[in-house]
C-alpha cells in the first residue's frame, strides 16, 4: 500500500496514522471526526494503523503517534506529528481545501 492507493483523484486526503492502544490517538480521534464534518465534501479522510501497517508508516517517516499526512496530488504537503490541536488541524486544511 502506498499513500497514493489512499487519495482521491483532485481533492486532498487527510491521513491519520494511529494505533490501538495510544492515547493521544484516541483523543485526537473526537476531533478528526468533527472536522471530517466540516471539511468532508473539500477533504477526504482515511485512518491507517500504523502498527498493521508499519511498513506503510516506516515509508513516509512517521515516527510518534499520531502523525497526520495531509496529501494533495499524490504528494505529502503536510506532516503534522504528535498531539497538535484543532487548530492546528484547522489550519492546515483551511490551506489546502
Amino acid at each position: 500500500m502506498t499513500i497514493s492507493d489512499l487519495t482521491e483523484q483532485g481533492r486532498p486526503v487527510l491521513v491519520d496514522f494511529w494505533a490501538p492502544g495510544c492515547a493521544r490517538c484516541r483523543s485526537l480521534r473526537p476531533v478528526l471526526e468533527e472536522l471530517a464534518e466540516r471539511y468532508g465534501d473539500r477533504v477526504a479522510f482515511t485512518e491507517v494503523d500504523a502498527h498493521a501497517e508499519a511498513e506503510l508508516a516506516a515509508r513516509y517517516g512517521v515516527m510518534r503517534l499520531p502523525t497526520v499526512l495531509i496529501v494533495r496530488d499524490g504528494q505529502v504537503t503536510t506532516v503534522l506529528s504528535g498531539s497538535g490541536g484543532r487548530a492546528e488541524l484547522e489550519a492546515a486544511l483551511d490551506a489546502i481545501a
